[in-house]
């Protein structure tokens, strides 16, 4: 036997053990993202969950995100003059897309549960783990690895797991779809003529279709879209006509599809816009806590590793711009992201578990850049002892570092910003150790395969502690047994036409009527403490679950008829005195 066959037999052993390992990987995160949907997909709904399955089941019984005032109607409000309010409810908070892929689920799966409605995040998390593959596909040879890797890290990481079992649009179907939009572009964008009208339109559809999903994180992706445009194509006058042409297609579509829907539905086409801008504009550059807050909520959510890593390609984009005055393909994704995580973060912050569900997209759109910025060249063969040196110092990281979710506060503490310190430098130890792994080898770009490791171990460690912890997903406080426990009290001890004021989240699983805590607040203290003292089949008030504190017009009338105080836990339940009227 020659040396050259031996060569070639020891080289396809290394490919076959190679696969095995791959295949063994793919399995593992596999196995990891069910065990951990499975689990969270029992869990409470939680937050704004509540929201969605009612207009869901509207949506399969009449295609209108509408619900009619009825008697028996769950939720209650009252009008200033203390009647009930015999408004429909319309739930055209964005546009529905979103709601109409539930209510095809509702459809499917039936009424009888609304934690189903769950499988359509899981869903678009299948769809991104593929997307992910195409833009690899598209970029480069080496697309399978750095594609599954990123896939495999994205399917394993805390965020993605509890993002995709989570109620809400941007971390269901609106990561896939401006994926799929970025696809398009820089599939098209490689070819050196002009656009196609065909192009043209299926990228402008595509940003129709994500627009139709929600409109203020479509803001950032289009900005991006047509920044990176410019940087990518030439010549200049040309690239400017082509953004200018996809993203007029896209608002045309958009526009003239929702005018068509807005009239078939009776629902104002003004209605979604003055909600989702009109209202909420005061968000913009708010108060600097709620900015603290934020940065808080988004270091320990996207983790440590991956924000280190997306700072070194960060210095790589900087460098290569400026060398090359060309942006590059996977440079989209990221700026995408980084555009995703200023809106949240720093132009557009909100308090509390509302912000979980926004910055999603971003996690999706970092991770395959990063992981391509330390695979897109071949290494040489890491011995064993290097993988098992970047094994344990993954473990050692994994176990020296705390639980950095569980008991995140809602309204209260995020941490100390030297606890933070402490977590990013600890991290990037091991990050850079095991890099420097390689070096010992006298591999010069160090041992990428042996970080990429490290990163996985932490997140997986992460999905145990918050498994362990026993949440809802994205909603870190511990309190899922106190909360069955309060909704179980609540309608032992109440008639079937008493009423509670509650927090959506938790009158949600209260069989009467409810006054949410959210909708009583954003109407008046004065409002529901007036309707407390003249109707006195409102019975209780349940606090410390999720919504705003009660006012202290409402707290005097509990003083005076609200006597009988139960604590579960976190839970505080006030039943009125039958003899207060």
């Amino acid at each position: 036997m020659t040396e050259a066959t031996v060569e070639r037999a020891g080289a396809r052993r290394r490919v076959k053990w190679g696969a095995l390992l791959g295949l063994l990987s793919v399995v593992g995160a596999v196995a990891i993202y069910a065990a951990n949907a499975a689990h969270y997909a029992e869990m409470p709904l939680r937050i704004e969950e509540n929201e969605w399955p009612p207009m869901a089941h509207a949506i399969a019984e009449s295609g209108k995100p509408i619900i009619e005032y009825s008697d028996g109607d769950h939720r209650v409000r009252f009008n200033p003059d203390l009647t009930v309010d015999r408004s429909p409810l319309v739930g055209a908070w964005h546009p529905p897309l979103y709601q109409y892929s539930l209510a095809a689920v509702a459809v499917v799966a039936g009424d009888s549960t609304s934690n189903g409605l769950r499988a359509v995040g899981a869903i678009g998390l299948l769809a991104a783990v593929a997307l992910l593959l195409l833009i690899s596909r598209e970029v480069t040879p080496r697309w399978r690895l750095i594609g599954g890797v990123a896939a495999g890290l994205l399917i394993v990481h805390p965020y993605a797991i509890q993002g995709s079992v989570f109620l809400d649009i941007d971390n269901t179907i609106f990561a896939p779809l401006a994926l799929l939009a970025m696809w398009l572009a820089i599939r098209f964008a490689r070819q050196p003529g002009p656009l196609s009208a065909t192009q043209v339109l299926g990228l402008g559809g595509a940003l129709a279709l994500v627009t139709w999903a929600k409109m203020t994180t479509t803001i950032a992706l289009v900005g991006v879209l047509v920044v990176w445009w410019l940087l990518s194509r030439r010549p200049l006058r040309r690239a400017a006509i082509e953004a200018a042409s996809f993203v007029g297609a896209g608002a045309a579509l958009f526009v003239s599809t929702y005018a068509a829907w807005s009239m078939a539905t009776g629902i104002p086409f003004s209605y979604t816009f003055d909600v989702t801008f009109a209202q909420k504009s005061g968000r913009l550059f708010g108060e600097w806590w709620i900015t603290d807050h934020a940065a808080h909520w988004h270091l320990r959510w996207f983790g440590a590793a991956v924000l280190l890593l997306s700072a070194v390609y960060l210095i790589d984009l900087v460098r290569n711009l400026v060398a090359s005055r060309r942006a590059r393909p996977l440079d989209l994704l990221f700026l995408f992201g980084v555009g995703v995580l200023f809106n949240y973060v720093l132009a557009s912050p909100t308090d509390g578990a509302y912000q979980g569900k926004y910055a999603f997209p971003a996690l999706a759109a970092l991770l395959l850049p990063v992981v391509w910025l330390l695979l897109r060249k071949p290494h040489g063969r890491a011995s064993a002892w290097q993988w098992a040196g970047a094994a344990a110092l993954g473990v050692m990281a994994a176990a020296l570092m705390p639980d950095v979710l569980t008991n995140l506060s809602l309204y209260g503490h995020y941490g100390t910003w030297s606890f933070e310190l402490a977590v990013v430098i600890g991290t990037g130890a091991a990050l850079g150790a095991a890099w420097l792994l390689g070096r010992i080898d006298g591999d010069r770009r160090g041992f990428a395969g042996g970080t990429l490791l490290v990163v996985a171990i932490l997140l997986v460690a992460q999905d145990v502690r918050s498994y362990r912890s026993d949440t809802s997903p994205l909603y870190p406080i511990p309190d899922t047994a106190d909360f069955r426990v309060a909704a179980t009290d609540l309608n032992a001890s109440l008639g079937s036409r008493e009423v509670v004021v509650a927090p959506k989240d938790l009158g949600f699983y209260v069989d009467g009527p409810v006054i949410e805590g959210e909708d009583a607040f954003a109407r008046g203290d004065e409002l529901l403490a007036a309707a407390m003292h003249r109707h006195s089949r409102i019975a209780a008030v349940a606090q410390g679950t999720f919504g705003p504190p009660i006012g202290p017009a409402t707290t005097a009338v509990m003083d005076k008829c609200f006597l009988d105080r139960r604590v579960i836990g976190s839970v505080t339940i006030a039943y009125r005195d039958r003899d207060c009227g």
